[in-house]
């Protein structure tokens, strides 16, 4: 039985031989290949999340595809999985790459990123995809990116052709390539900001619109708490409220492209005052920023720091702001009596310094209550 809350996979083959309906026993070859690569996506993202573990039992007999049915006219086939699966999450992702390398492919776009060590032979395993057609013949292979209606790529012998050239040819053809083994990995960890624009819960992601980036799509397979903060985000505001989203960023053409996995969703605009602005700015900032030295500012930096500006005067002219390169918020008030600064750290905690306007040197000393800071900084405690 199929799962009924993905759509079925729409591959349309043209040609002479193909009419009425008609598919050759030799042309299921074809729908072998795509069940393949499918395979190897999946099997690579689960060994990612269970290091050391076998494969569970049954997880290949999950990704089997079946034809649902086929229409009249061309051989316009439609595929489902055969039966619903415990492993659901890891077929839509894998379905979901294996589509944007086929629509990549074939568009001349560049090539989105695979799971390390495993990405030659899963495009190999692509570009294999009609290698049986003859010149008059055609695959039509339907593929749905970023929730928008499914648009058919062609693939022909000539088509094929050049698009074979960009699959087994890319940066990747110079990997040894590998068999499907249970490997550890270190993913590129990544922080951005933007606002949450649509979820799709069924298939475990979202996407969230990125003044850098633009549209990013974001999976969130095994979090699937993540959902309740998701619909928080949304439910806020009319508009979604700028929110950073942290988690595994796959590349394409060396820029940001979809978060394989998120660990986490944060709110991160604050108030409309000049500090709470101010903050909301500091939020944005990616790892990489301060000419290469600065890490995002944590949330609970911002939080701690947030926390302490409503406990201040709300119009203080003595007052600057500025994120520092740790991860942290940094503050400090110059006056004639000496200079009072307060380093808010990444952990959220403080650090508090002071040199008065006689004196050579300063003091510096730890502080993790955030009303005795609000009262260093207005002298109501030395």
């Amino acid at each position: 039985m199929a799962d009924d809350a993905r759509s079925s996979k729409r591959i349309r083959l043209t040609g002479e031989r193909f009419k009425g309906g008609r598919l050759p026993v030799d042309s299921l070859v074809e729908l072998q290949k795509y069940q393949a690569a499918v395979r190897l996506v999946a099997e690579q993202e689960w060994m990612r999340d269970h290091p050391k573990e076998p494969l569970p039992p049954g997880f290949d007999d999950s990704l089997a595809l079946t034809i649902e049915r086929i229409e009249d006219g061309s051989a316009d086939v439609f595929l489902a999985f055969e039966q619903v699966s415990e492993h659901r999450e890891y077929i839509e992702q894998a379905q979901d790459a294996v589509d944007e390398q086929i629509a990549a492919a074939y568009s001349g776009q560049s090539l989105p990123d695979l799971p390390p060590g495993s990405a030659y032979e899963i495009r190999s395993a692509i570009a294999e995809i009609g290698s049986t057609l003859a010149p008059d013949q055609a695959i039509e292979f339907y593929v749905e990116l970023e929730g928008e209606p499914a648009v058919a790529v062609e693939i022909t012998p000539v088509t094929r052709e050049d698009a074979g050239g960009r699959l087994v040819l890319s940066d990747d053809f110079f990997e040894a390539p590998t068999l499907a083994v249970a490997v550890e990995v270190d993913p590129k960890q990544m922080t951005v900001v933007g606002r949450v624009t649509r979820i799709d819960a069924d298939k475990h992601r979202f996407t969230l619109d990125t003044d850098a980036y633009g549209p990013i799509l974001a999976h969130y397979k095994t979090a699937p708490e993540t959902l309740a903060d998701l619909k928080k985000v949304l439910d806020e505001a009319e508009q979604g409220p700028l929110t950073r989203v942290t988690g595994e960023m796959r590349f394409k053409a060396g820029e940001p492209w979809r978060f394989w996995e998120t660990t986490a969703v944060d709110v991160v605009e604050f108030d409309d005052t000049e500090g709470g602005v101010a903050l909301s700015g500091f939020a944005t900032l990616v790892d990489g920023w301060a000419g290469g030295r600065g890490v995002a500012i944590t949330s609970d930096a911002l939080e701690a720091a947030h926390s302490l500006l409503r406990l201040l005067p709300e119009d203080d002219p003595t007052r600057t702001m500025a994120p520092t390169p740790e991860g942290g918020v940094q503050f400090e008030w110059i006056s004639n009596e000496g200079i009072r600064a307060v380093e808010v750290l990444d952990d959220g905690s403080f650090e508090l310094f002071e040199m008065r306007a006689n004196d050579r040197v300063g003091t510096l000393r730890p502080e993790r209550n955030r009303r005795a800071v609000a009262a260093f900084v207005t002298g109501e405690t030395s």
